[in-house]
């Protein structure tokens, strides 16, 4: 009988201590849940500061850029007079470094409206194969400039029509075949294909370029990556427009993937669902 009644008692105390345990655990969780939020909280206000920011300070520096833009294009034209070569030469080069900042800071600004979620204004029903051969035929004297072969066979049959902004597809489609052609050696290849099954339109652009390396690949949507190769080809790049062409396709329900190697060119997709038009 003792010992029954010793045992309840053992018991009734790893009972309890269990309990204390438990009501340790959770209030612990409810703290770590506390100070989570609470650090989700700061970092958003931080991020919507950082973005205030950007978007004040660009405005503000994009004004008097544009001034001196004016200025230099107004010298150039000879509003103050003829100008020798070495002048004309040196404004040349203040224009063009001009332009360069005008249009970080644009880029600067579409980041902001980006991580707004406010990047998209105009959605309408479009032909994809449209706009794809429109820019295809716009990049065909910088491609024979460079001397490579710029192919893009638009299927005879009707593809669906797709949801979307067409200035901002058209920003993709235009940024995916400049890097094509910016990264291709003359003598190349980029082809440019179209494609569709019953729920998404396929747009994929295959080059016989510099590619990317391997481990580095993972990082060629991020926000200013810029892969190593990459740069020694063009050092004036931004890193921004991967980064823009994912949230442009994103932000229309789509998805963006790209296939490279080093030394042996890349293929870059993305599709768009395919919509019921009312």
């Amino acid at each position: 009988m003792r010992s029954q009644t010793k045992e309840l008692e053992e018991f009734k105390a790893r009972t309890q201590e269990l309990d204390k345990v438990a009501k340790m655990l959770v209030r612990r969780d409810l703290e770590l849940s506390e100070t989570r939020a609470k650090r989700e909280e700061e970092q958003a206000k931080a991020e919507q500061l950082k973005n205030e920011f950007v978007s004040l300070a660009a405005h503000q520096l994009r004004t008097p850029l544009s001034a001196i833009k004016w200025a230099l294009e107004a010298l150039l034209d000879g509003d103050a007079g003829p100008l020798t070569r070495a002048q004309r030469e040196l404004l040349l080069q203040n224009k063009h470094s001009n332009e360069r900042m005008i249009a970080l800071i644009n880029n600067l600004l579409d980041v902001t409206r980006i991580e707004e979620g406010r990047y998209l204004y105009r959605p309408v029903f479009s032909q994809l194969e449209e706009l794809v051969q429109g820019v295809v035929l716009s990049y065909g004297i910088e491609a024979r400039r460079r001397s490579i072969t710029l192919v893009f066979d638009p299927r005879k049959e009707k593809f669906p029509r797709v949801l979307v902004d067409k200035e901002k597809i058209l920003l993709v489609i235009q940024n995916l075949v400049d890097n094509s052609l910016r990264y291709t050696p003359p003598g190349g290849r980029v082809e440019v294909a179209l494609s569709h099954d019953k729920k998404d339109v396929v747009f994929s652009i295959r080059d016989s370029g510099i590619g990317i390396p391997e481990e580095q690949k993972e990082r060629i949507f991020e926000k200013f990556f810029r892969a190593s190769n990459a740069k020694q080809v063009d050092t004036e790049g931004t890193g921004l427009g991967l980064y823009f062409s994912k949230n442009i396709i994103e932000a229309h329900e789509g998805k963006i993937w790209a296939e490279p190697k080093t030394g042996e060119g890349s293929t870059f997709s993305f599709s768009l669902p395919i919509k019921q038009e009312v």
